[in-house]
Order: C-alpha cells, then sequence, then structure tokens
C-alpha cells in the first residue's frame, strides 16, 4: 500500500526553520525540516541527510539582503514536493 501510495502521490514536506519571511542576523541559516522517510531532499540543490523517520537539518551559508531558500522532497516514483522560503539576512 506504501509503495502505491507513493507512486501516485507528492512527498510529505514540512519545514519548520527557517519560518518565511524571517529576518536573520547571521551569515548561515539552518534549515530544520520533515519529509517522507524514503524521500531524498535537495536544499538549494545540495543533497540534505535523512534519519530514519525522514527528519533532516541542513546548515546553508546566506549572504546579507534577500535570500530564497528552496527545499526539495523527491520519492523513488520521482514525484516531487518544492518548498521556498525567503527570508533577509542582515
Amino acid at each position: 500500500i506504501f509503495q502505491y501510495r507513493a507512486a501516485i502521490f507528492n512527498p510529505m514536506l514540512n519545514v519548520f526553520s527557517p519560518e518565511e519571511n524571517s529576518i536573520i542576523s547571521s551569515q548561515t541559516i539552518l534549515v530544520i525540516g520533515k519529509t517522507d522517510p524514503n524521500s531524498t531532499v535537495f536544499i538549494n540543490n545540495e543533497t540534505a541527510f535523512l534519519d530514519k523517520d525522514g527528519n533532516f537539518r541542513k546548515t546553508v551559508n546566506v549572504f546579507p539582503g534577500k535570500a530564497k531558500i528552496t527545499i526539495k522532497a523527491v520519492n523513488n516514483f520521482n514525484k516531487t514536493t518544492i518548498l521556498e522560503r525567503h527570508v533577509e539576512i542582515k
């Protein structure tokens, strides 16, 4: 049943940090979230490590000004979910 579901539906993707439109005073941002355990997560096109429950965290380097962080989950059937977070770095 799980494989059937994965073939039809895009993977679940939750991003807990950073929040949309956050103002950050650091040159690094810790991206934290959760997806389906059998998915692959990319943050700004770099692979993020998933634990057995689908939790991920990755530090991203940013420059002062406005930045867009793209988080993408792809399952075994190439179904994709993409979320973006827009942040401002002070």
